[in-house]
């Protein structure tokens, strides 16, 4: 868990940069899923699938966790 967190901390942070690789985006979704998991005692699954070509191109940093977090919020009846 204490990696996980490091892990997140370390992409949002990203040396004051808004512009960083899809890889960096994609492991920062990773941690905070990973720490949902432990949260939430594994009651549910998530698996990524992603084109390697892409990983070293560059997006606006927090897209895909904005996403997760709202997923997290779904599952738990927060939306619809």
């Amino acid at each position: 868990m204490i990696s996980e967190l490091a892990k997140l901390l370390r992409v949002s942070l990203s040396r004051g940069k808004t512009i960083i690789p899809v890889k960096d985006e994609l492991q920062h979704s990773r941690s905070y899923m990973n720490i949902q998991l432990v949260r939430y005692k594994e009651r549910f699954q998530m698996e990524f699938q992603t084109d390697k070509e892409i990983e070293d191109y560059c997006i606006v940093k927090i897209s895909h966790s904005a996403d997760s977090r709202k997923c997290n919020l779904l599952r738990r009846g927060k939306y619809g």
